[in-house]
């Protein structure tokens, strides 16, 4: 409720107040709200609905403090961060929070203020790409409209590269060996879908039956002995082991929007998987890893 009267918009906040079923307790449909604003609404519900993106979009976006935000790149037009595991990348709603976007906005906003800048925004910069809740790693933001158009037309080109450590294991006679050895490269066909197994609607996985096909290249940069006495690894010192997908967005190599020169951004690895990684017996940064540094794949 106190979301929707911070709109200065009254009709929008009336649709808000409609929506979300402030005055009875119980959300409305599109139709339901088109027939309760009536007028020109009436019987039109894609006209309702229309209306009910927009006053959603005008709920001022919720800034969470910054305190445990990892800033690993910023200048004038692009603004990188760490993403740890189980954070949301986006909220569900602008009015929720609980996301690394609305740490951004925290963390732009105090910024602007230690500025003395006389505009404090409002909203966080552009999100070019966001990572599953589970998923840690780089995120990048644009700062400018400029900057972002620019990164998201390099996006899909070879002048854009993503890199992703993942810990990974097959079931060998009842036993767990990696997949691969050290600097052995293969190529992953599988379709890829929504995860039948999981309650989030979000959540991907090899999907034989819905999925899309897919194909993911990877490269082994290290093997190591993975500790088969439990599906989920422990650690030397007893710490929670991993209880998620191993999966990181360790690098993205990308354009700079103002130079062209190519920008290099990583992101360290979290707690989690770097404990697990020692569990196994490998050391990071694997050979591979600093060899990729300086030898280019395709």
């Amino acid at each position: 409720r106190r979301a929707a009267e911070e709109v200065a918009d009254p009709l929008l906040r009336r649709v808000l107040h409609l929506h979300f079923g402030l005055d009875r307790g119980a959300p409305r449909t599109p139709a339901e709200v088109a027939d309760a604003l009536g007028g020109g609404y009436q019987g039109k519900p894609e006209a309702a609905f229309t209306l009910i993106r927009q006053a959603e979009r005008s709920i001022p976006m919720v800034a969470e403090d910054p305190k445990d935000l990892l800033v690993i790149y910023e200048d004038e037009h692009l603004l990188a961060v760490s993403k740890p595991p189980g954070l949301k990348t986006a909220p569900v709603h602008r009015f929720l929070g609980n996301a690394l976007v609305n740490q951004v906005l925290g963390y732009t906003q105090q910024e602007a203020r230690r500025r003395g800048d006389a505009c404090v925004p409002r909203e966080p910069p552009t999100l070019l790409r966001r990572l599953e809740p589970g998923t840690s790693g780089v995120v990048l933001f644009a700062k400018t409209r400029a900057a972002a158009a620019y990164v998201q037309r390099q996006w899909q080109g070879a002048a854009c590269r993503r890199e992703y450590v993942a810990l990974a294991a097959q079931s060998v006679q009842g036993a767990c060996a990696l997949i691969a050895g050290p600097g052995e490269v293969a190529l992953v066909r599988a379709p890829i879908g929504r995860d039948p197994a999981s309650n989030d609607p979000l959540r991907r996985a090899v999907n034989f039956e819905d999925g899309q096909p897919a194909a993911t290249r990877f490269e082994t940069l290290a093997a190591g002995d993975w500790p088969a006495s439990s599906e989920r690894l422990s650690t030397p010192e007893g710490d929670e082991g991993l209880d998620r997908v191993a999966l990181h967005a360790w690098r993205l190599r990308a354009p700079h929007p103002a130079t062209g020169n190519e920008l290099t951004i990583e992101a360290p690895l979290p707690h989690d998987i770097r404990r697990s990684i020692e569990s196994c017996g490998i050391a990071w940064p694997a050979p591979a890893a600093i060899a990729a540094e300086t030898t280019p794949t395709d």
